[in-house]
Parts: C-alpha cells; sequence; structure tokens
C-alpha cells in the first residue's frame, strides 16, 4: 500500500467539469436531460481544477474524486476523465 502526505478531495462539476452549459435543463426540473450521459460528455475541462488536481498528486496526495451524479452517470464520468487526461485509480 502506498503511503500518501495526504488526501486531497476534488468535486466533478464546477472544480474539474464545466457543466454550467447543463444548468439550462435544472431550470425546467429537466434532471434527465442533465444527468445524460451523452451530455456529461460535452462537459468541457477547467483546466486550472486539473492543474491543481496534478500539483497535489505530484505532492503526493490521494486523489479522491467526489461527485453528486447519478450512478447512471459513472461510465460516461470515467470516459470523460480519460478523455480530459486525468489518471484516476478505480479502488
Amino acid at each position: 500500500m502506498k503511503d500518501y502526505r495526504g488526501i486531497a478531495y476534488f468535486d466533478m462539476d464546477g472544480v474539474l467539469a464545466n457543466c454550467l452549459w447543463r444548468l439550462k435543463f435544472l431550470d425546467n426540473g429537466d434532471y434527465t436531460s442533465f444527468y445524460d450521459p451523452e451530455n456529461i460528455k460535452k462537459d468541457t475541462l477547467i483546466y486550472d481544477g486539473r492543474t491543481l488536481l496534478n500539483m497535489y498528486r505530484n505532492a503526493g496526495y490521494k486523489i479522491l474524486i467526489v461527485t453528486s451524479r447519478r450512478e447512471s452517470c459513472r461510465d460516461a464520468t470515467w470516459e470523460w476523465l480519460k478523455k480530459h487526461d486525468i489518471d484516476i485509480p478505480k479502488e
């Protein structure tokens, strides 16, 4: 087991993924479209969030990502992380 300096937590939406464009769905109570995996894949990267994540990783911290996304978004979220070069081990 790797010895970490600490744990750094990062939220997906608003920290790593720019989901502002999906908020329009919530205005109408359309949670289905907000959490649609195809829409999640269209979120853009927040570069500063990824930079900060990498800074903590390089400093020896274990990286954990938290989210309130539904379970149905899991695969799309993993694809999005991979697409944006955010390597998080599945544990």
